[in-house]
């Protein structure tokens, strides 16, 4: 008990520097609100138009080396070894890694994205607006940057970590152990240290963002429904409930919470897109959403290298490099949430199910959601575009629901699962800051209670702040600040994601690691079974 008790100590040099800084951030949004608004914005700016180059290219990276793993031998290393079982079932493994990946962001695009699109083409397209062709754009876009690429930076994280902490015992579990190919036992050492708290302040703060862009969705839903104004005050309220939720949840420690909470969600979504995909324009949902895979396909590497050269509009400064730029920052954080989930797996079974599972699932609410919006304003069912300009992108999906049946309930649904799946990405994403403030912990470790308070209430402070300030250019102005480290960060995973996996083929045995059987799933303490 001493022994754990001391190595869950607090780490100062992780801890402190964040925290202080964090704290810092806090007090210049309270203090100079106005000044921060413009601050972030500003950032926005500068960041996205000096380096937006870089961001794609390094996503470019990221997508490369996942897709080596898979396809390579090491896809064969079994997480934890030959005789390792799985904890979870597949749909409860899947559930949980579309819940606390998406978070609230694709449920705040997933409609007011291809809207934007349609209405505004990027320049580089050359297309008309509101025109077939942009419609068709608008989804296979919105798409890209939704699934697989963003997909291939949490799993390459999740690999790099998961393959040292189930195939090394006792190896730390933090965000410096991806780094394990390249510093080896170094990476608890004074560079990791370093790497853990600038990570947890930049991954702090992208979970609060997160959080912001559900406060606005569910203060919007609240308008809708009960004609309550999203305004400062209703975002407050909303954020001190939201925080005690997600961090009860998290300090309880209780994974068949989680997963429960998860299997739920997921369904409701089903449900929810299921309901816009029969009660909507069906036909048109299925023609536009198999045209856009096939120009998502078509078009893949010409959309992962736009940049604005030779543009007037800069189109990709204001949005697949401020999305880049945000998947980078919370890669290290899913990666180690989503690594927790891969234990009796082999690399390649983890990797498609955290990069192809949640990627098809993405594209298909896409594909409904945005294709609904497309359709009403297209058909003249609803001006969507006048409603954006009016009243905000995060008005448009009740507009689709508005123009369903049973539309009051539908809107109270999706508000329950906005704040469903903002609890299950702050739930586990607040432990994971905790854990990182430790001294060390393992895979099957909890994070000291205190800390999970702690990191419960900033997030939650600085998402009210991240709003209250900037609304969502607020959100995205952080994003793009915070990223910008981060990139590196990932770019040295790739390199020691590979490495690591040279490492564990190179010292197992022929049939230990490589080529294992396949497992029968066995009861582990704590987390929630298969069934039989």
């Amino acid at each position: 008990m001493n022994n754990t008790s001391d190595r869950q100590g607090l780490q100062p040099l992780s801890f402190w520097p964040a925290f202080i800084c964090m704290a810092a951030f806090i007090l210049m949004g309270v203090l100079f609100t106005d000044q921060m608004g413009a601050f972030l914005n500003g950032v926005l700016d500068t960041i996205s138009a000096r380096f937006g180059w870089l961001f794609m290219a390094c996503g470019l990276v990221s997508f490369f080396t996942i897709f080596y793993l898979f396809f390579s031998k090491y896809g064969d290393i079994r997480l934890g070894g030959a005789e390792e079982k799985p904890d979870l079932t597949l749909f409860q493994w899947f559930s949980i890694c579309l819940c606390s990946g998406i978070g609230t962001g694709l449920l705040f695009w997933a409609s007011a994205e291809p809207m934007f699109f349609f209405a505004q083409p990027a320049e580089a397209w050359a297309v008309e607006p509101f025109s077939r062709d942009a419609g068709i754009i608008a989804i296979s876009q919105t798409a890209f940057h939704w699934t697989i690429m963003q997909y291939s930076m949490y799993t390459l994280c999740a690999v790099a970590v998961a393959m040292v902490v189930y195939n090394r015992k006792n190896e730390t579990f933090a965000v410096s152990t991806t780094l394990y190919g390249l510093l080896g036992k170094e990476h608890t050492g004074t560079i990791g240290k370093i790497v853990n708290g600038v990570c947890i302040f930049t991954l702090g703060g992208a979970v609060a963002s997160s959080m912001g862009g559900a406060l606005l969705l569910i203060g919007s839903g609240l308008e809708n429904v009960f004609g309550i104004p999203s305004n400062s005050a209703v975002w407050l309220v909303v954020a001190i409930i939201m925080t005690a939720v997600f961090t009860i949840s998290s300090i309880t420690g209780m994974k068949k919470g989680l997963a429960l909470i998860a299997d739920i969600n997921t369904k409701v979504f089903v449900g929810l897109a299921l309901f816009v995909l029969v009660f909507g324009p069906t036909n048109f949902i299925a023609d536009l959403g198999v045209t856009a895979f096939g120009d998502f396909l078509g078009g893949f590497f010409e959309r992962a290298t736009i940049t604005n050269a030779m543009t007037t509009d800069e189109w990709a400064k204001g949005w697949t490099v401020q999305f880049w730029a945000s998947f980078f920052v919370v890669a290290p954080l899913i990666g180690l949430f989503y690594a927790r989930l891969g234990r009796g797996r082999t690399v390649r079974q983890f990797i498609a199910m955290t990069l192809f599972g949640p990627s098809a699932f993405c594209f298909i609410w896409i594909a409904i959601f945005g294709g609904t919006a497309i359709y009403m304003q297209d058909s003249g069912t609803l001006d969507i575009w006048a409603n954006i300009q009016a009243n905000g992108m995060e008005t448009t999906v009740y507009s689709i629901f508005s123009s369903l049946p049973l539309s009051k309930l539908t809107m109270i649904v999706f508000v329950l699962a906005i704040i469903a799946s903002m609890v299950t990405y702050a739930d586990p994403m607040t432990a994971v800051l905790a854990t990182l403030s430790c001294k060390q912990s393992t895979v099957d470790e909890e994070a000291p209670r205190k800390l999970k308070i702690i990191w419960g209430a900033a997030i939650g402070t600085v998402a009210y702040l991240i709003i209250a300030t900037g609304g969502a250019d607020g959100i995205r102005g952080m994003f793009t600040l915070i990223g910008f480290p981060l990139m590196f960060l990932v770019m040295f995973v790739c390199w020691s994601a590979i490495r690591i996996a040279k490492q564990m083929a190179g010292e197992q045995a022929e049939g230990s690691l490589l080529k294992a059987p396949k497992t029968e799933n066995a009861p582990v303490s704590g987390v929630a079974q298969p069934a039989e």
